[in-house]
């Protein structure tokens, strides 16, 4: 029992480290797919320089008031794209400016205040005046670029939505954004659709992008929009925050792609896939089809095998080249000839493919059996059992249990090629399971999609290694007696 709770608690380790290296190789191959417009690629695993909107900003504010003309006209978008989170830093230090530097600067943040909803566009169009507005602005609302101010604000938005409520938040821009995102992420039941879709129509009005959740949207499309949200404050949120202290460190491995693709994890949906359906939705739709298949396959399979071994091992020679040549014919051939009769009923297609990974299964399985048994019936006890009279059915079945541990080693580590078997075989039959959506994935190069069959690979061999692990204690007769004589000179 010690045995198995060590084998089950390393197994989440044993995953992580799985997962690591799964991802290290896929994404050497292609980069994580995320949907478009969600902004420049993050390092894979750690981020020395996770993003910090202050000094950011700084670069920015110095390019558009002395940059040349191109520069310039580049930075005034960025600093328009960065909006209200960059006005603490920005409107402080307008007067440490040159003339002609701080009417730049004051021009350009012309777009924020128009989508604000604050000042006069007339106003904001005259250098001089736009520089006397950003500092009477400061004035008057420097005291709402707080984090408890824009917390209070969203908390009153959440619980009943309002004009005036959204305009609190509208007039504090891209500074309530991460407050905005998370409220947008609380999308956990059919009730919770209106309030993610007035916090999703909010971040679309301030980032200008067109991730709305439409009216009478279901849930699954609402919280493929609250995904697509979290995978684009993924990419680009570090540009609109300030990490100091542990956040920055905690930042360095979550703002990668892997930290991304950990966040997917523990929020359940294991990213997006390229046709926006989410990765665990469509692998649970498709894994009862390959389960039971892949189940059937190995049960039948092993239970022919095993037998068709331990049999002809006690038989002789003429029985083990017949067995053997027609397993040598049965592993190369199923696949090819089932599938030329194969119809367009989903029943038939099922049974043929399980038929034909049955048929594999069971030509690997007899070999291995075959040969454990026959090692079996050389040892001493066979002849003392025959001096004894034991019968030819007796001596065979005890063979058969000295023996039986060989294939039951050896099922597990050859379940990745029983995998790799169920998804060519699925995809050869035409059936609608994880190994058809898989060879598009591979071909599409879908990292999300990889990554979740690599770590429900992973799990169902640890799992079933477990439980071979408990049939050979169950039937080797050697481990029984030798645990019994333990116990018994223990008492």
């Amino acid at each position: 029992m010690g045995h198995l709770l060590r084998r089950a608690l390393w197994l989440l380790p044993t995953l992580f480290v799985v997962a690591v290296t799964a991802f290290a190789a896929l994404t050497s191959v292609a980069p994580v797919h995320h949907g478009d417009g969600l902004g420049p690629e993050l390092p894979k695993f750690f981020n020395p320089r996770p993003g910090n909107v202050q000094a950011h900003v700084q670069r920015v504010v110095q390019t558009v008031a002395a940059g040349s003309p191109e520069a310039s006209r580049a930075a005034a978008k960025e600093l328009a794209r960065l909006g209200g989170a960059s006005l603490p830093y920005v409107i402080p230090t307008l007067d440490s400016l040159a003339p002609t530097g701080r009417a730049r600067v004051a021009l350009a943040l012309a777009p924020v205040a128009r989508r604000m909803q604050a000042g006069d566009p007339q106003v904001l169009l005259n250098a001089e005046s736009a520089v006397s507005f950003w500092n009477r602005y400061w004035q008057d609302h420097s005291i709402d670029f707080r984090r408890p101010v824009v917390e209070r604000a969203v908390r009153r938005m959440a619980r009943k939505s309002s004009a005036l409520r959204r305009l609190e938040l509208v007039q504090l821009d891209t500074y309530a954004l991460p407050d905005i995102i998370r409220e947008i992420q609380r999308v956990q039941a059919s009730a919770d659709i209106g309030q993610s879709r007035e916090f999703a129509s909010l971040a679309a009005h301030i980032t200008e992008k067109t991730w709305e959740i439409p009216e009478g949207a279901s849930l699954a499309e609402a919280r493929i929009i609250a995904s697509r949200w979290n995978d684009w404050w993924n990419q680009v949120g570090a540009a609109y925050v300030a990490y100091r202290g542990p956040r920055r460190i905690a930042a360095m491995l979550l703002q990668t792609q892997f930290g991304t693709w950990i966040s997917h994890a523990v929020r359940g949906d294991f990213g997006t896939l390229d046709d926006g359906q989410q990765a665990w939705k469509e692998f649970s739709i498709r894994l009862p089809i390959s389960l039971s298949v892949a189940a059937l396959a190995l049960a039948l399979g092993t239970l022919i095998g095993m037998s068709l071994g331990a049999w002809s091992a006690y038989c002789g020679h003429w029985l083990n080249f017949v067995v053997g040549l027609v397993c040598a014919v049965i592993a190369g051939l199923p696949a090819v000839v089932l599938v030329s009769i194969v119809d367009n009923e989903e029943s038939r297609a099922s049974a043929l493919c399980c038929l034909s990974l049955s048929l594999g299964i069971a030509a690997l399985v007899s070999r291995i059996q075959y040969a454990a048994s026959r090692a079996a019936l050389t040892e001493p006890w066979v002849r003392f059992d025959r001096s004894l009279g034991a019968t030819p059915l007796s001596i065979a079945w005890s063979a058969f249990r000295r023996s039986n541990h060989a294939v039951l080693t050896s099922v597990a580590p050859r379940l990745p090629f029983l995998i790799t078997a169920l998804m060519v075989a699925e995809h050869a039959f035409g059936l609608d399971g994880i190994g058809h959506r898989t060879v598009s994935a591979i071909a599409n190069r879908e990292t999300s999609w990889l990554m979740l069959v690599t770590l429900a690979s992973a799990t169902g061999i640890s799992f079933l290694q477990i439980v071979c692990d408990l049939a050979i204690r169950a039937s080797n007769p050697y481990r029984s007696r030798s645990i019994a004589g333990l116990t018994g000179n223990a008492s």
